[in-house]
């Protein structure tokens, strides 16, 4: 509701265009968010440091950020793509953690647990926190020669076991699926 009305008090968006959005998001299941970013009435940084605000948070905008690949893979990728949750720095504070809901408490926990660092929790859009989880696969070309390294000397007789095909094959499905590749 605030957010609702601090984009009309700041003519955002009119009550009129308010009402349609709303309805919109009654009939398609998407978010209210997702709309404004879609009709393109607000960007989506402008729109996460509104959110932010409204609620107290620091603000991340990953798209500025540079994501330290050591920092990320303090949260598994499984865990980061269903919470929306992303490790993206590390400061003498802590580790900086960009989330869809900074006042998660049972995230927090468990990222407290994983993390032994103090973390700073930050708020980040959903579409931004969606674009850094593909630094989970940036480096696959990398991967593929640890996996070729790694199962080289399980060839025997020129043949490679199943299990290194098979590990090859699932980082390139995952890779292709990451990537909505299509073929």
């Amino acid at each position: 509701v605030k957010l609702k009305e601090f984009l009309v008090e700041t003519k955002v968006v009119t009550k009129d265009q308010l009402k349609d959005i709303e309805q919109e998001s009654k009939h398609t299941k998407k978010t209210f968010e997702q709309i404004l970013l879609e009709r393109e009435l607000i960007k989506d940084s402008d729109l996460g440091q509104v959110v932010a605000d409204i609620n107290g948070w620091k603000f991340a905008n990953l798209k500025t950020e540079e994501v330290d690949e050591r920092i990320l893979r303090m949260i598994p990728q499984p865990v980061a793509e269903n919470q929306g949750t992303i490790a993206f720095a590390e400061t003498k504070e802590g580790i900086k953690v960009a989330m869809q809901n900074p006042d998660d408490t049972a995230m927090m926990h468990l990222l407290q647990k994983r993390i032994t660092k103090p973390i700073i929790a930050y708020y980040a859009t959903a579409r931004d926190i969606a674009a850094s989880l593909r630094a989970y696969n940036k480096e696959i070309g990398t991967e593929f020669d640890t996996l070729i390294e790694a199962h080289a000397q399980e060839a025997v007789g020129g043949e490679a076991k199943d299990s290194a095909v098979v590990k090859i094959v699932d980082l390139l499905l995952h890779h292709g699926y990451e990537s909505k590749a299509s073929d």
